[in-house]
């Protein structure tokens, strides 16, 4: 396909999940990669550093120009500081300015603090969370996956649609600032909808995530409640398991063969469990609690929770493992981790 001003680029899938990019004046765009991954959010900018750790060249597209947007978590959990450390990369965040969250604590009915969950209950090599801007983190991912060879980050290229090659997804068409670069100079104001702060909060995911060609990881299979902030948590640990398991057969070219998608099931059959779990805890704590607390029906927890925690404190490990670790947490693969 021919590149030109009046069309978007386009990736078509050549053999495998290989796309190759049509000619064109994006010089930025690398002749070709095995697997496009749309967003650079946690989930997506996970992937594509473990990718391309594996050897898989491997192309993001982020719609944005940076990765400054307001509503996005700042919380990083204790099994994502885990897998930073594994992945030669804590050094590096630790630097970054942050402050620690240990314990998860609300006003009790006698004046003192109910703690609902204690971080430091928990055998791990960082038991807290770290509460830093998003975009520090996603910066400091995408830093250190531009040092792999096979890794392309571009920005300002959004997706526009997928390309289907009978009932496979075969490619993606985008659009990039290199289309009418002269007019695009001369615009100002209001540009899309992406330039008006809103929150869209709601709790759902698919029935499937997968199709020929194609895997929803992330915010893209399961949407979640800011509630506990396990969103981002959930997201980088659906990264881990699918560069786990799929990095072999994307190296061999086996997903774009017949029954490829059974390696795209095994993402879904080992992830979907976590989601639904954290899910139906969300759906509980909004109906039990924060809907309660928004009507002024409740304002403490009951008397009996406190004292039972109080005097069973141990008990505040749970929750802390639910929030901090997850259901099913995940570690980064041998060829993944570096030293420090």
């Amino acid at each position: 396909m021919e590149h030109s001003p009046s069309q978007p680029s386009r990736w078509v899938d050549q053999a495998g999940w290989t796309f190759t990019m049509a000619s064109g004046d994006d010089t930025r765009v690398p002749a070709s990669t095995t697997c496009a991954i749309v967003g650079g959010g946690p989930a997506g900018l996970v992937l594509g550093l473990l990718l391309a750790r594996a050897g898989i060249r491997v192309t993001v597209l982020e719609k944005h120009a940076d990765f400054l947007r307001d509503f996005r978590g700042d919380t990083v959990h204790p099994s994502t500081l885990s897998l930073l450390d594994d992945l030669g990369l804590f050094e590096r965040f630790n630097a970054l300015q942050q402050s620690h969250l240990t314990r998860v604590s609300v006003p009790g009915a006698d004046g003192g603090q109910v703690v609902l969950a204690d971080f430091g209950r928990l055998p791990l090599r960082h038991p807290y969370i770290a509460m830093v801007p998003q975009w520090d983190l996603l910066n400091l991912l995408a830093d250190a996956a531009g040092t792999e060879p096979g890794f392309t980050l571009l920005k300002e290229h959004a997706v526009t649609r997928i390309v289907r090659d009978g009932n496979r997804v075969a490619g993606v068409d985008y659009d990039s600032p290199e289309l009418l670069p002269d007019l695009a100079a001369g615009l100002t104001g209001l540009l899309s909808m992406d330039d008006v702060k809103h929150l869209d909060v709601r709790v759902d995911r698919l029935r499937r995530w997968y199709a020929p060609g194609v895997l929803c990881i992330g915010d893209a299979a399961h949407a979640m409640s800011p509630v506990g902030g396990v969103g981002i948590n959930l997201a980088v640990q659906d990264a881990v398991a699918a560069a786990r398991l799929l990095a072999q057969p994307l190296r061999e070219g086996r997903l774009g063969r017949r029954h490829g998608t059974r390696y795209l099931a095994r993402v879904q059959h080992r992830r979907m469990i976590p989601a639904a779990v954290l899910q139906r805890l969300q759906r509980a704590i909004h109906t039990l609690v924060i809907m309660r607390v928004l009507r002024g029906e409740v304002t403490t927890p009951p008397p009996l929770l406190g004292r039972v925690l109080e005097r069973v404190p141990a008990l505040t490990a749970i929750p802390a493992f639910l929030i901090g670790v997850g259901p099913r947490p995940e570690r980064a693969p041998g060829w993944a981790r570096r030293s420090a």
